[in-house]
């Protein structure tokens, strides 16, 4: 009998809705899923401004790695964001000082990009275009720019300069094939990153006199900070944790009474990839599909009414000034970026409209 009432409870607690199969909170007074409008397959191309040209062995000679060495001055390089590739798909990898990245991964007609930074050392430095086997006169392609911690930068190319290391054989100076951009070799897509952008969502909430408590229920996937007027309304970081999304996510709840105010107050989420949509740690991308969110707060009056604020197409998003967040490697800050529109209830400029999306998992249980 125990066992059949027990049964029956979670039955009850686990509330089938068109966004998942929401534990207890009652399904959240019907929030939505929402995300941005940006694509995470956009077409995008290599920059122009510091690719090097397409180089090859002079002759027939089986290559085994094209080789260069440059100095480095002696200060803290903070990244050497590189774009790398054969011209044809073969399995290759970029080696900078003995330490390979992406070795034996096919790479096709497209560059990869990596941050060498931790593989470069003050002085000189040896960098490869290693191949995993022989290959023929293969073209090949190489840009970095790196970037020191006193804001000045240097350029590494594929050029002349560099050498094809044959197969028991001496290394030769290299021909340049084509110039990068080259209508025979063309512009090439970027693969293997698709990163988006952190952004924030907000909404504005309208609060009347007599308020006795707010709750705020939110999930953010990969992870999602939330605000009310610009506090925060936690202390928690990376949240919610990580799990197998498709079939459960956490959300949180909050008490957010103490931040509420008479009149309009701002609610805003600031919503990174996290673990959702892993890009560019282990040169994979890892991904359930585009960040998204759902919220909903709900407003206790004194007189015993409720008010619901819940996620929605009438929410607005921008892109954050952290232009680039990574699990592994990290935050990239642009301070031009940066404001406080999303902590106002009144938005500023260059807001726009989020988007319904689809529900990421089965289950969404509280953390």
């Amino acid at each position: 009998m125990r066992k059949i009432a027990l049964l029956v409870a979670l039955v009850v607690l686990a509330i089938p809705t068109a966004h998942g199969i929401v534990q207890s909170e009652d399904g959240w007074h019907n929030a939505e899923w929402i995300s941005c409008d940006r694509r995470l397959d956009a077409p995008s191309f290599v920059p122009h401004n510091f690719m090097g040209a397409w180089i090859r062995s002079p002759g027939t000679e089986n290559v085994t790695a094209y080789r260069t060495k440059f100095e480095l001055p002696d200060k803290p390089v903070v990244r050497a964001l590189a774009w790398w590739g054969p011209g044809v798909k073969l399995p290759c990898a970029i080696v900078a000082n003995g330490r390979d990245r992406f070795f034996k991964k096919e790479v096709g007609r497209g560059l990869r990009r990596v941050d060498m930074a931790f593989e470069l050392v003050a002085g000189e430095n040896t960098l490869e275009i290693r191949f995993s086997k022989p290959e023929k006169s293969p073209h090949a392609c190489f840009g970095m720019r790196v970037r020191f911690a006193d804001g000045a930068e240097q350029i590494i190319r594929s050029d002349s300069a560099w050498t094809a290391v044959t197969e028991g054989g001496p290394s030769v100076p290299v021909l340049v094939a084509a110039n990068y951009g080259d209508e025979s070799m063309e512009m090439v897509r970027v693969l293997g990153s698709r990163r988006l952008a952190p952004a924030w969502f907000r909404t504005t909430v309208e609060v009347g006199p007599g308020l006795k408590k707010a709750t705020l229920r939110h999930c953010g996937l990969g992870y999602g900070d939330a605000y009310i007027n610009g506090d925060s309304v936690s202390d928690r970081v990376l949240s919610p944790p990580q799990t197998d999304y498709e079939a459960l996510a956490m959300f949180e709840t909050d008490d957010v009474t103490r931040l509420l105010r008479l009149g309009k107050n701002a609610i805003a989420i600031h919503l990174a990839s996290g673990w959702f949509h892993q890009s560019g740690g282990f040169g994979h991308v890892f991904s359930y599909g585009k960040p998204r969110l759902r919220a909903a707060l709900e407003l206790t009056y004194e007189n015993g009414s409720t008010a619901w604020v819940v996620s929605d197409p009438t929410w607005q998003w921008k892109e954050s000034h952290i232009v680039e967040s990574n699990i592994y490697s990290g935050e990239i800050v642009d301070y031009r970026k940066a404001d406080r529109e999303w902590a106002a209830p009144e938005a500023g400029s260059n807001w726009q409209s989020a988007v319904s999306i689809e529900s990421p998992t089965k289950k969404i249980d509280s953390c």
